[in-house]
């Protein structure tokens, strides 16, 4: 079974934080005073979990979509070369979102990595995304890949 985290956040307040099935996520579009967030990382676990369920996010494979965050100027001419570059690879499922005044997302979906469900995958994708930080993207964030990332 695969878990995300859902988090609500309030002004600069996060609540209702719960961990739920990935399928079971639902929010209520028409609350407009709250923004809605689940984890970028999914749980993998075979058991339904107890406890505080952050554990789960050091100790269980993990999967999740491969995402690249760029900012500020020449963000997008960035974000364009890291996407030739991923389809110079053979990836052929990307897409490219904007994320702020600007900022861009580039994001690989995870069945498309090759990848199976391991624990440090937040730690896989960072080298990977410093490795493109330093040959085509300065603008590229690697501090947004933790397991725990909402």
């Amino acid at each position: 079974m695969r878990y995300v985290e859902l988090a609500r956040q309030v002004g600069d307040n996060w609540s209702d934080r719960k961990f739920v099935k990935t399928e079971d996520v639902t929010f209520d579009a028409s609350d407009t005073s709250a923004a809605y967030y689940t984890s970028a990382f999914e749980v993998n676990i075979d058991t339904e979990p107890t406890g505080p369920y952050e554990r789960y996010f050091e100790t269980a494979p993990l999967s999740g979509d491969l995402f690249f965050d760029f900012d500020g100027d020449g963000s997008f001419e960035h974000c364009q070369k890291v996407d030739s570059y991923l389809e110079s690879l053979g990836v052929d499922e990307r897409r490219i979102y904007f994320s702020g005044s600007k900022g861009h997302h580039l994001v690989v979906p995870f069945e498309c990595t090759g990848l199976e469900p391991r624990t440090d995958l937040p730690e896989l994708y960072k080298r990977f995304a410093q490795s493109l930080h330093d040959i085509y993207a300065p603008t590229l964030d690697t501090k947004v890949y933790n397991a725990r990332r909402l």
